[in-house]
């Protein structure tokens, strides 16, 4: 019966040969060297960049909310990349998950309240994320990976993140809206916010795919892949960056038909999921504003800035709001798997 379960709930995305074997192994560990080279440059070449620049009338600290959250952003997606890596070899992710986490933010809080900058910053930011990426990985599987975990939490896990980085993915959208305001900016800013959400929601597709039971084909992977990214895209060059912010509800549904499957709902199902995903967008919204703003100033003192009289960072607030909601939403995206009923032996006769 056991063997049977695990049969019946464990990811068997490697069926599906080379795409199973690209999201496996290639996907998560670029993904893992895109969040990194973004931070470290978002952090020592963007950061001060902004901090030079005259901004008039308008609140500079504002401007270092902006590149904080992308900082901040582009953590996430390291991590999550991360989580895919090592669930790929359904080793436990917690502690190295959190390790990850707390160490690439007090890196980034040490070199932006000291002002450094430059190649050699790149270089050593670089180096000491992939380290703590390269240990946390190892250890993974080496101290906490000797008893493996139950192959349906291991899917619960996956779809939990999946649902959360999908959630994260378009909240640098909003920056992108008053971004006229301040004149010339960095020619790398908007592109580089882009590049981040639109990797963000890559990693969540991947992550997607490993809490299937089934293999996804590529062109359905490209179909999911292609149209939320244009979105994320279009808000980088539009005038409106909040309508994605908006939308993140909607890119969790996307998620979480991908993780169960064609069938999972009819079509009053996806009308209601449909309402539910609007409704939820303006609550996830306003909760996301304001939680960032009572988490705004301990981070903008952990990186050596006053707090600014005008913005509000939304990356910070929307974090747990969208961990919280991915966990509740795996246990129902991924059910206990239903075992076929033996049938009842007639006794033998006597």
């Amino acid at each position: 019966m056991d063997k049977q379960r695990e049969t019946a709930s464990a990811p068997v995305l490697g069926r599906s040969r080379i795409l199973g074997a690209a999201v496996r192994y290639a996907v998560p560990a670029a993904l893992m060297g895109a969040g990194l080279g973004l931070w470290a440059y978002t952090d020592a070449w963007l950061t001060p960049a902004i901090e030079r620049i005259q901004t008039g009338d308008s609140d500079p600290g504002e401007l270092h909310i902006w590149v904080q959250e992308q900082r901040e952003l582009a953590i996430v997606l390291a991590v999550v990349a991360l989580v895919g890596a090592v669930l790929r070899r359904r080793a436990p992710v917690g502690i190295p998950a959190l390790a990850v986490g707390v160490g690439l933010f007090a890196a980034d809080c040490a070199v932006d309240a000291h002002g450094f900058s430059g190649w050699a910053t790149t270089v050593v930011m670089l180096v000491v994320g992939a380290a703590l990426v390269g240990v946390a990985s190892a250890s993974a599987s080496a101290w906490f990976g000797r008893r493996r975990p139950d192959p349906l939490l291991t899917r619960r896990v996956a779809a939990a993140v999946a649902i959360g980085a999908a959630l994260l993915a378009p909240t640098l959208g909003p920056n992108f809206e008053d971004i006229e305001d301040f004149g010339q900016l960095p020619a790398g800013l908007v592109p580089s916010g882009v590049v981040v959400m639109a990797l963000l929601w890559c990693a969540a597709l991947a992550l997607a795919c490993l809490a299937r039971t089934t293999p996804l084909s590529a062109r359905a992977l490209a179909g999911y892949m292609a149209v939320p990214v244009v979105v994320l895209v279009g808000a980088g060059a539009s005038v409106d960056g909040a309508l994605p912010m908006l939308a993140a509800p909607l890119l969790a549904l996307v998620v979480m038909s991908v993780i169960r499957g064609r069938g999972w709902v009819d079509r009053r199902g996806w009308v209601l999921l449909g309402v539910a995903a609007v409704v939820a967008s303006v609550l996830y919204a306003f909760s996301s504003i304001l939680l960032g703003e009572a988490l705004g100033a301990p981070l903008m003192a952990a990186a050596g800035f006053e707090y600014p009289s005008d913005g509000v960072p939304i990356v910070p607030g929307a974090l747990p709001i969208a961990l919280g909601a991915g966990l509740v939403l795996a246990f129902l995206t991924v059910p206990q798997p239903t075992m076929p009923a033996q049938q009842e032996v007639p006794p033998a006769a006597e």
